[in-house]
């Protein structure tokens, strides 16, 4: 986990002193601000899910807090999903490597999402299908964030 961090954190500083090497117009200064924000975001509701999905299998926590909580990541998750596809559909990214990462971090918010969900469903209802069902979205989720960010699985 500290090399993930590690990682994660020189990824960050990369990034911000890359951005010195030329003059960046204010649509790119944006881009790369919504790329590394939106990195961080799907790394730590990554990292929320997974935590909560991990106190409930370890009787941390109850089926019905997961549920209220999972539920805010559900909420949040799909409003991300909509304003990612109103901004492509917007015709504002022109780049193709630009919309090709925001198509990557709607799936990845997707992803997210069904992760999110999948844990409700096992909270509430048990079962190893339900625990397996979270687990392979949870493991794909992790990919999609391992590709996007370049770090190693």
């Amino acid at each position: 986990m500290k090399t993930l961090i590690g990682t994660f954190l020189a990824l960050n500083l990369l990034c911000a002193s890359s951005g010195n090497v030329r003059a960046q117009t204010s649509n790119e200064l944006l881009l790369e601000t919504l790329g590394a924000t939106s990195a961080g975001f799907i790394y730590n509701t990554y990292l929320a899910i997974g935590s909560i999905g991990d106190a409930y299998e370890n009787g941390n926590t109850s089926a019905e807090d997961v549920k209220a909580l999972m539920e805010e990541q559900v909420g949040l998750l799909r409003n991300l999903e909509e304003s990612y596809s109103n901004l492509l559909s917007s015709g504002e990214i022109t780049n193709q490597s630009d919309k090709d990462y925001i198509i990557e971090l709607r799936e990845t918010f997707s992803t997210l999402r069904m992760q999110a969900d999948a844990l409700i469903t096992y909270a509430m209802e048990g079962g190893v299908p339900n625990a397996d069902r979270f687990q392979e979205h949870r493991n794909k989720a992790w990919s999609l964030i391992s590709d996007l960010m370049g770090l190693d699985e």
